[in-house]
């Protein structure tokens, strides 16, 4: 599992997914990157029991405006895994320098139902979908993503992304849902996030809401 790509999707993606999602009129947060560039390598995090989901089946999407962009330090660093596919490594690639259309999303659509394995795919349809605001389907390719590596369920930019969505007024519930029980303890300091910066009312009182149920 390469969290590498997983950091640079998530700074190409981070800033499309929160300001639109949680109401504010400020601009958006940037996702945490650290100072050292982390070895293509999964992080030591806890395990936990999922059950695996049946492949999604392809939806119809618009192209981005202005697609998000990689910082070009981290998309030129970024070298896919040995292991991957051909066509794997080359759109993990491509979304790692911030490449996020139509033609992208529809590759990956097929690409996770090939390659069932790898994780690093359904966390990246689920990025993008959150990054369109289409959270019911964000959930389900996350929840497939976590199927595969419940290790993402501490990944910080799945994470940020999912409370995004807390500000969805048809989905909220669902995003609870996954969050206080898919997720857990890890997702308690990005919920304390909402409550202290500029979410609208009803967004944290969705947040603390699930604070109260994750202690």
């Amino acid at each position: 599992m390469s969290f590498y790509v997983l950091r640079i999707a998530g700074v190409c993606l981070a800033w499309l997914v929160l300001t639109p999602q949680l109401g504010c009129s400020q601009k958006a947060r940037p996702a945490p990157v650290s100072a050292s560039a982390p070895s293509p390598v999964s992080a030591p995090v806890a395990a936990g029991p999922s059950a695996p989901l049946p492949p999604q089946p392809p939806l119809p999407i618009v192209d981005p405006t202005e697609p998000p962009r990689a910082p070009p330090e981290l998309a030129s660093s970024y070298r896919p895994a040995d292991s991957d596919a051909p066509a794997v490594a080359a759109i993990k690639l491509r979304i790692a320098r911030g490449e996020a259309s139509t033609k992208t999303i529809k590759e990956l659509q097929k690409l996770c139902n090939h390659h069932t394995s790898d994780a690093e795919l359904p966390y990246l349809l689920g990025q993008l979908y959150f990054a369109r605001l289409w959270v019911g389907d964000g959930l389900k390719a996350f929840r497939r993503a976590l199927a595969i590596d419940p290790q993402l369920r501490e990944n910080p930019f799945l994470i940020r992304a999912t409370v995004g969505g807390l500000a969805n007024d048809s989905d909220h519930r669902q995003v609870a849902k996954f969050l206080s029980q898919e997720v857990g303890p890890p997702a308690a300091p990005y919920l304390e996030e909402v409550l202290y910066g500029d979410a609208r009312g009803a967004v944290k009182e969705r947040a603390e809401s699930i604070l109260r149920s994750l202690r």
